[in-house]
């Protein structure tokens, strides 16, 4: 790898950034939160 192009650095560059940002909400999910009894939700 320390022999490739400053090219084709520069495209797996471009590459992954989009393939990070479509991956991260998945792979970095929170926690599920709990759901909110219906009795709170008549309240509001």
């Amino acid at each position: 790898m320390a022999y490739a192009s400053p090219y084709v650095l520069s495209f797996l560059l471009l590459l992954s950034m989009p393939a990070v940002y479509y991956l991260a909400p998945r792979l970095l999910m929170p926690k599920t939160l709990p759901a909110i009894p219906d009795a709170d939700e008549t309240e509001d």
